[in-house]
């Protein structure tokens, strides 16, 4: 069910069946070893959004001061992509709203925590065409590119002992989403 894009892998759990509060679905995520979606750009939006029926929730959540600042996996909200006035929080119904889902179309709504809803996570590829010989390897990025950033473009992120600390390289192919 794991599908790849932009080297990471996502999996959309929608239908009766898998539908949840959104604590309980980051839950799930995160027992899968990822977290519900963090989306960075309008590009990863659509991809996801083909993919995807029906309302789900994604990694959005507000922080301590109510506003959406940050993913579920630690990551900055760089990108928005919010319905026509919203988020609202609860608008005039005063009614909190602190959680975030996608609907079909891949616009976002923040709704209360507790509605029922399909999910939709994310995680790193597994690297399964990573070991390219160091003499082989070409530069992915810039320098001092972060690991989130180097598997964002689809390459490889590697330790290196001497040098820099890391190494964000081309894979010899695509990644997988191994399960």
């Amino acid at each position: 069910d794991w599908w790849g894009y932009a080297g990471h892998c996502y999996i959309v759990r929608n239908g009766w069946e898998h539908t949840d509060y959104w604590e309980t679905t980051e839950e799930w995520c995160v027992s899968q070893g990822a977290h519900l979606a963090s989306i960075k750009n309008d590009e990863e939006r659509r991809a996801i959004s083909q993919r995807v029926g029906e309302d789900v929730w994604i990694g959005l959540r507000r922080d301590e001061s109510n506003a959406f600042s940050q993913w579920t996996d630690g990551s900055g909200l760089a990108y928005t992509a919010w319905m026509a006035g919203e988020p609202n929080d609860g608008g005039a119904s005063g009614i909190p709203e602190p959680c975030a889902y996608m609907n079909g179309n891949g616009l976002w709504n923040d709704v209360t925590c507790q509605n029922w809803k399909g999910y939709i996570c994310k995680k790193p590829a597994q690297m399964s065409f990573c070991s390219v010989p160091i003499e082989q390897r070409h530069d992915c990025g810039y320098y001092g590119i972060e690991q989130e950033e180097c598997i964002g473009y689809g390459c490889c992120w590697s330790p290196v002992e001497d040098g820099p600390g890391h190494w964000c390289f081309h894979p010899n192919n695509n990644v997988e989403c191994l399960e």
